[in-house]
């Protein structure tokens, strides 16, 4: 049985890793590319600041509103995604993404 389940990019860790202990999937797919996931996850892992150059693209602008949007809320933007990757790994889940590389649709 497959079960998704919506988000809005703006869930507190706690939130999400009560989700995933509640529902205890034998896989964790997010709606991330292995791009973004080195973008926004790998730099927690290895305990680096995540500083990204100005992205101006359409894209670039609608993340840096809704970051803005989180930041205002004290809330991580894309929590609900980097907080599964980090279950996952915590854990040793299987971890899945299941969306189209950001440098396809980017531009």
């Amino acid at each position: 049985m497959i079960k998704i389940v919506g988000t809005t990019h703006l869930i507190p860790k706690e939130e999400i890793y009560n989700l995933i202990e509640k529902e205890n999937p034998d896989v964790i797919a997010v709606e991330l590319c292995e791009t973004r996931y080195a973008l926004m996850v790998t730099p927690l892992l290895n305990n680096l600041i995540d500083e990204r150059p100005k992205d101006d693209s359409l894209l670039g602008k609608i993340s840096s509103k809704i970051k803005e949007k989180a930041d205002k809320e004290g809330l991580q933007y894309g929590s609900d995604q980097i907080n599964a990757c980090l279950y996952a790994k915590e854990n040793n889940l299987p971890l899945e993404f299941v969306d189209l590389d950001i440098t396809k649709t980017k531009y």
